[in-house]
């Protein structure tokens, strides 16, 4: 075979390497040739270049080995991912619901936007990301601030601050959340931190509620500003309404946009 002479570790790096410079065909050769020597977890870099040339159902097939195999949660995932994008969804659910039953965050993350988008479930789809929450890494304070700010938006709840603190960082709308919260509790200044500190890191949800808050001040210039950075990052939000106003006060204010992940692929 021509791959013999390598070790399990250097024939899945090259398949890695052949991955990366986008050559999927010999990527999934040499993964192919990886798990029938028995690195079954090799399945998921298998499904994800099967993926990008749009093979879904041997993708699917893949995801599924490695997963139950192999015991590969992050295939697990990515099968549920797979089976989505077949639009075999009570199959997808059902994956991501054996996957929270382990514990596994990312698709506590997940199956929680399903119960919230699809299923109108706010108050099982909050309870499921708290559980996310508890996780100490970047994983859980994304789930941190995504549950805030759905505590802040659906209610108000002040109880959400420590939600939102955690998440800044790591899920743009905990930061514009947070501001909210700071302006209803007479905490302008701390505010005004947050959003000009959105504004300095390019979050694009910043800008539209840091250019509100300059125009309350009769700051025109700045927040023309703030907005035209909006419209070169490609926020059409900002766009718009740096259109309409063009440098005069705002009778209103956009509303903030909200953004959720409806699938996460795995990387190779």
């Amino acid at each position: 075979m021509m791959y013999e002479s390598l070790s399990d570790s250097e024939l899945t790096d090259l398949g890695c390497d052949a991955a990366d410079r986008g050559d999927h065909d010999t990527a999934i050769l040499i993964f192919t040739a990886a798990i029938e020597r028995g690195e079954e977890w090799a399945g998921i870099n298998l499904g994800n270049s099967l993926m990008t040339l749009a093979d879904v159902p041997r993708a699917v097939s893949a995801f599924e080995h490695a997963w139950r195999v192999g015991k590969d949660p992050d295939a697990g995932f990515n099968l549920a991912w797979a089976l989505d994008e077949s639009e075999r969804v009570e199959e997808s659910r059902e994956v991501l619901q054996t996957l929270c039953d382990q514990g596994y965050r990312i698709a506590m993350e997940r199956e929680a936007w399903n119960l919230r988008v699809d299923d109108g479930q706010l108050a099982a789809s909050e309870a499921l990301m708290l559980r996310a929450a508890e996780d100490n890494g970047p994983d859980g304070n994304r789930a941190a601030g995504i549950a805030g700010f759905w505590m802040w938006e659906d209610r108000k709840d002040h109880g959400a601050e420590l939600l939102l603190l955690r998440g800044i960082g790591h899920y743009e709308e905990a930061r514009t959340a947070l501001a909210e919260l700071f302006q209803a509790t007479a905490r302008e200044c701390e505010a005004e931190r947050l959003l000009q500190a959105g504004y300095a890191l390019l979050e694009i949800v910043s800008m539209i509620p840091y250019a509100d808050l300059l125009e309350e001040r009769g700051e025109f210039a700045r927040a023309e500003e703030v907005l035209r950075r909006g419209s070169e990052l490609g926020d059409s939000h900002s766009s718009w309404k740096r259109r309409l106003t063009a440098g005069t006060p705002w009778p209103w204010k956009c509303s903030r946009r909200t953004t959720h992940e409806r699938a996460i692929p795995g990387k190779v």
